[in-house]
């Protein structure tokens, strides 16, 4: 009875938003944009105007991108955990930005899509 009231009461937490298709997925072009947003928002944010301590991102070792993305999944599993779908989501775009910073500084290698057989043989 208590757990039936609480899911009642959490229907403010479904999201409802005009980039869902009716599968509640969100388009992977939307996706690209907001991780692109994110991106813009980390370079504001860690303007080098900002902070003069700041060390350079190109100057960081992978390891240190992969410690940043370790401490947001950390906060993701916890917001997860308090049952905050919104607040795991943002950390999970902070996560992909992370991603895309470590891969500008850094490269990446490309991933080589096998060719499929083909009933020729």
């Amino acid at each position: 009875m208590i757990w039936q009231k609480r899911n009642e009461d959490a229907s403010h937490l479904k999201w409802k938003n005009k980039f869902y298709n009716k599968d509640k997925q969100m388009e992977r072009q939307e996706v690209y944009r907001r991780i692109d947003q994110e991106r813009d928002y980390q370079d504001w944010r860690w303007d080098d105007g900002l902070r003069e301590d700041r060390v350079l991102d190109e100057e960081k070792p992978p390891a240190e991108w992969l410690n940043y993305i370790k401490f947001q999944l950390e906060q993701a599993e916890v917001s997860n955990y308090m049952l905050d779908k919104e607040e795991t989501m943002n950390h999970i775009r902070k996560i992909a930005g992370l991603a895309v910073r470590a891969m500008e500084v850094h490269g990446c290698p490309e991933r080589v899509i096998p060719t499929p057989p083909t009933n020729d043989n």
